[in-house]
């Protein structure tokens, strides 16, 4: 009884063309799963930056964006997405309230926050 062995060739996986194809929505995320893949292939900040600047030219991550980002995954974290920051969010939902508070401060451009709270108070 003779074995016979059977050579099957198997294509290498398409990672460049899928991966590294340019991001069509969300830029950010798309990038930094790029720079996350290449880091569990084992690459440096540098070749990482290289492959990016190679595949997206002008429009790629600057070298410390890649360095700060593989940094944050070496320490184990995961996410693509930016983290919630802590502190009041920067634009009103009211436009009624801001057209309110853009009054009082023309008016006294040296008002406090303070009285703001207050006059806005006394008016609702």
């Amino acid at each position: 009884m003779s074995a016979v062995l059977i050579y099957i060739e198997i294509p290498a996986p398409q990672y460049r063309s899928t991966l590294l194809e340019k991001p069509k929505q969300n830029g950010a995320v798309d990038y930094r799963m790029v720079i996350h893949f290449l880091h569990l292939k084992g690459n440096n900040a540098a070749i990482i930056h290289s492959e990016l600047v190679e595949v997206y030219s002008n429009k790629a991550s600057s070298y410390d964006t890649v360095v700060r980002r593989r940094r944050y995954f070496q320490c184990g974290k995961t996410s693509l997405n930016d983290e919630k920051r802590s502190g009041r969010p920067s634009l009103c939902a009211e436009p009624r309230i801001a057209r309110d508070v853009e009054a009082l401060v023309l008016e006294d451009r040296r008002i406090t926050i303070e009285a703001i709270v207050e006059k806005s108070e006394n008016q609702s």
